[in-house]
């Protein structure tokens, strides 16, 4: 559920980007800061554990499927669906994965 709602605050820093032909790193950068940000919010006012906080890799999803998305924007300006489809369906299983697997970051 955490990983659904980080998604959807990806794509929604996401989609003002095409119009606003900004910068490909600004535009990765800003969609992942609003995807964490948001996520941080949500487990902030629920009182639950901070997933940003651990070595679980919570980021590293977000970012490939934000990089997915965009690169797919950049290419095919007119499939938004497709776009995030594509982002959503890296970055779900690439978490699932680490959920499954137990797949830390280095310390």
């Amino acid at each position: 559920m955490a990983m659904a709602v980080t998604i959807a605050f990806g794509i929604t820093g996401e989609l003002a980007f095409p119009e606003q032909r900004v910068v490909f790193f600004s535009a990765v950068t800003l969609s992942v800061f609003t995807a964490i940000g948001g996520s941080l919010i949500k487990d902030v006012l629920s009182s639950r554990k901070v997933l940003l906080m651990t070595d679980e890799g919570y980021a590293v999803p977000v970012v490939i499927g934000c990089l997915v998305m965009l690169v797919t924007l950049e290419f095919y300006t007119n499939l938004t669906t497709e776009a995030m489809i594509a982002g959503t369906v890296i970055a779900f299983p690439l978490r699932a994965a680490a959920i499954h697997w137990s797949l830390r970051l280095p310390s």
